[in-house]
């Protein structure tokens, strides 16, 4: 098998070959970096059956809900910026009601 020796840098001038180097350069920066946001568990990377690189976002969801009847839970608008759902729990009608029977 030839060799091809010698080939300088052919950055800047979209005419010119490629050498290794140039190619290790461009595969290095065209890395993609994924990080855990807002609210987030985790990120996993795993390996695609391309040998491409995939990441799971594992998100860190919460609910609410009433334990009983004596209480009301609401869940209010989701914050777009911090991904934030404020949950207002109230006592209930009933239960209100019946501190004014005492």
């Amino acid at each position: 098998s030839n060799q091809i020796t010698n080939v300088a840098s052919g950055v800047g001038n979209d005419f010119n070959a490629a050498n290794i180097g140039d190619v290790n350069r461009a595969s290095a920066a065209a890395k993609t970096e994924v990080a855990a946001g807002t609210n987030v568990a985790g990120v996993e990377k795993s390996t695609g059956q391309n040998d491409q690189d995939v990441y799971t976002v594992n998100v860190d969801g919460v609910t609410a809900s009433a334990g009983s009847s004596a209480v009301t839970v609401t869940a209010g608008d989701k914050d777009e910026l911090t991904n934030i759902t404020d949950y207002a729990v109230d006592l209930s009608a009933d239960s209100k009601a019946s501190f004014g029977k005492r």
